[in-house]
């Protein structure tokens, strides 16, 4: 990809942010994009939670729909809806221990265009 690159230049528009606390318990650090499958790729800190202690088929359960709303409707994914990108969140422990990543293939998050029936072609 070359460096104008709209999918690149995404990510380093999020990384000048970064890190940022997106909520009390949640650090995003970085954002990648994952050559040649095209994943864009999201890093996150749980600051103050260790692996040990992370119920983590809860976590899943409490962040995938959340993070599927999100990617379906946030205008900041415009780029990875238009690219139709594979999206990682990938999430560490306070201690920077991979906790789990969350991948959602682009059909998991695009919503179907439904075709007006009163627009005739």
């Amino acid at each position: 990809l070359p460096q104008e690159d709209p999918v690149l230049k995404e990510a380093k528009r999020i990384n000048y942010k970064c890190p940022v606390m997106v909520d009390q318990i949640t650090r995003m650090d970085s954002a990648t994009v994952v050559l040649p499958d095209s994943i864009f790729q999201f890093c996150y800190t749980l600051v103050d939670q260790q692996m040990g202690s992370i119920d983590l088929l809860g976590l899943r359960g409490y962040l995938t729909p959340k993070l599927i709303l999100y990617a379906q409707d946030h205008a900041s994914m415009n780029i990875q809806r238009k690219h139709r990108l594979t999206l990682s969140f990938l999430y560490r422990d306070k201690n920077g221990e991979f906790v789990m990543d969350i991948i959602l293939e682009p059909e998991e998050y695009i919503r179907k265009e439904i075709p007006n029936p009163d627009s005739s072609k």
